[in-house]
């Protein structure tokens, strides 16, 4: 620890580790609120507010991703039925603010994708005209890997923003026919954090030590850098 607080200018460090991947099988219940309330409160430890805020901000997309996997897999016919595919699709994210909202074929790779484009949404499909097959993608690999929801790596947007994904597979009569997924920025993450720091002259690290990737740091540049001075502070908190 002693070490670590010297690399970043000894800094009080108040550290949340975390994997990604926990969220999948915790119930949330906690709400921002409640937070705020307890980091104000002098007895309350720092990671014990850190975990409660982690898992209110993941509440509400998890409930998503996986109500709207299980009404896929109750409604199968719809995946026989493209314009009812991108009806459901463009409804359902209307309601959310992820920046996609998609579902990925098994059979060929085919996405249909509905984009957010500024304060509106956009259908889109991406497929083999595009040169684009889901099935070798990171997120769809992952999700058909494993039960339940899957959390990808942090990975920086093409606008710049620090961004990841959720999916799980979609499973009906026991085969797998695709992977829903949706994308969504936590680039955000950064102001709400600094809410929650016990003292001005804190700092909170936020790890992803399933992916071995930095969150949020004090330092930015080491933010999803593969750099060995940050594979070394991860090293040190696992």
């Amino acid at each position: 620890m002693k070490k670590a607080a010297n690399k970043i200018a000894l800094i009080i460090v108040v550290l949340l580790v975390v994997s990604l991947g926990v969220f999948s099988t915790v119930n949330y219940t906690n709400t921002k609120e409640r937070i705020y309330d307890l980091a104000k409160e002098s007895k309350t430890s720092s990671s014990k507010v850190l975990q409660f805020y982690m898992n209110a901000f993941f509440e509400d997309k998890l409930a998503a991703v996986q109500n709207f996997a299980s009404y896929i897999e109750a409604h199968p016919q719809i995946l026989d039925d493209k314009e009812a595919l991108e009806k459901v699709l463009m409804n359902a994210a209307q309601v959310t603010d992820f920046s996609e909202f998609y579902f990925g074929y098994a059979t060929d790779g085919a996405v249909y994708n509905a984009v957010l484009d500024g304060k509106e949404r956009k259908f889109m499909v991406f497929d083999q005209r595009k040169n684009y097959d889901a099935r070798v993608k990171g997120w769809y690999k992952d999700a058909i890997a494993k039960e339940g929801i899957i959390f990808s790596a942090p990975y920086t947007s093409s606008a710049g923003g620090l961004n990841l994904t959720i999916a799980k597979k979609i499973v009906v009569d026991g085969k797998v026919v695709g992977v829903f997924g949706v994308d969504m920025g936590i680039d955000k993450l950064d102001n709400e954090l600094n809410k929650i720091k016990p003292t001005p002259s804190s700092a909170i690290a936020l790890f992803d030590l399933e992916h071995k990737k930095i969150i949020h740091f004090v330092h930015k540049d080491l933010i999803l850098s593969d750099a060995s001075e940050a594979m070394k502070i991860l090293d040190d908190y696992s």
